[in-house]
This record gives structure tokens, sequence and C-alpha cells, in this order.
């Protein structure tokens, strides 16, 4: 049976701004509740594992669709005691999923653990997905040629204009969409806040929270056929 990794940020501020921060709920509940929907079993793990913060913002009645938001009525504990990074093998699961909120652009994007679990399953060519500010998630590992395992693929994430627009840009630690670039992928965006989701062999990535659907839906139909076979080791963190 597939099972599935969520990895979650662990970080809880944003900035020098002293405001809350964490994962953007939505992009965590559309992955999760459709994979458990379909039997598959998930597993949610971060940094230093324990309760995962949640972006207070994401927890407005606006920014809730009806799964989230039966995610929070029915108090769901999934998020209460996350499995530290350190304990996680890839071999244990068929497919990653990293959820947004901008979290990740300081703990994930930077975290020897996560970049040692992803090597392992693009090594063995199995299904990530990423989304918003999740993709940083993605800039740490490397293949043994020393190239990120981004180069030459296509790929999207949260875009500069939606940094602006959301008030973040000038306080997360970076332009996602300039890293993404400078680690060799083939970047794309649409329109602030329009749904972009872009599929590039065993990676899904999706720009914004509207990605969200197509994001777990591209993943589960990756997932329909037997998962590939561990063939070689080419990658390093």
């Amino acid at each position: 049976m597939n099972r599935l990794l969520i990895v979650t940020t662990s970080h809880r501020l944003l900035g020098p701004s002293g405001r809350k921060t964490g994962m953007w709920l939505e992009e965590f509940v559309v992955v999760y509740t459709r994979f458990q929907a379909r039997g598959i079993p998930v597993v949610v793990a971060s940094p230093r594992g324990g309760e995962v913060p949640v972006e207070p913002d994401s927890l407005r009645v606006s920014a809730l669709s009806p799964e989230a938001r039966s995610f929070v009525a029915r108090h769901d504990t999934a998020l209460e005691n996350s499995t530290a990074l350190r304990s996680i093998r890839h071999h244990d699961f068929d497919a990653v999923f990293y959820p947004g909120g901008v979290g990740p652009m300081w703990d994930l994007a930077e975290d020897s653990s996560n970049a040692r679990i992803l090597c392992g399953f693009f090594e063995c060519g199995k299904v990530v997905g990423a989304i918003c500010h999740g993709v940083a998630a993605l800039l740490k590992a490397r293949r043994r040629d020393g190239n990120t395992v981004l180069c030459d693929r296509r790929i999207t994430g949260v875009s500069d204009r939606e940094e602006s627009s959301g008030g973040t840009r000038g306080l997360v630690p970076f332009s996602l969409e300039r890293r993404l670039r400078e680690a060799g992928a083939e970047y794309s965006h649409r329109d602030p806040w329009i749904s972009h989701v872009v599929v590039d062999r065993n990676l899904v990535t999706g720009q914004n929270p509207q990605s969200a659907d197509a994001v777990a839906e591209a993943m589960l139909e990756l997932l329909r056929p037997a998962p590939l076979a561990c063939r070689t080791r080419s990658f390093t963190v």
C-alpha cells in the first residue's frame, strides 16, 4: 500500500517582525484529506517534531475551504505530535509533500535531515510534491554531480509578485522565485493567486494555496502505477 509523508515547518516567527507564522493550513488539509479518502496512510513530520505551528492568517474563515473547516471542527489531531525528521527513512514512503506557509523558508530550506530524505525520494523516482513557500524545502538537496535536484526541472512556487501583494516581501529571508532560478530550475508562474501547477516526471509543484486541489490530484495520479524501483545511488546531501 502507498504511504504519504507530509513534511511541515517547525518555524513560528515571521522574521524580525515578531508576528506568528507557520504552515498554511489549507495547503496541508487538502492533500491530507484527499490521500486519507483513498485509504492511503499519512505520516506528518517536521524538523523539531511535536506540535506543528499554523499560520494564523490561514485560520481566517475566508481562507478555509469546506475541507479545512471540517478539519478544524472535528479537532483532528494530525498536527499535534509530528515525527522528528531525523527519525524518518524515505524507504518507508512512496510520496512526500511539502505544504507552504512562510515557515519552510527558514528551516526546511536549510535542514540536512530533510535534504537526506529528499535525495532518497528523487533517487528512487518516488513522487515529490510541494506548494507555495513549501517549494523552498527542495533547495538544499543535491545530486552527486553537485547540481541541485531541481536542476533542469520545470517548477513553480510562490512568485515575487505574490510576496509583495501578500505583505511578506522584505520579511522572508530570500526570494524563492530567484533561488529556484539560481538552482537551475525552469521556473514559471501565473498571475497572483491563480491556480498553477507544474508536473515534471515525479515532481509536482503548485504556485499558491489556490493550486492545492490540482497538486493533490496530480500526486494521486502519479501514484496509480506501482512506485518505481530504486535503481541507482546518484544523489548526495
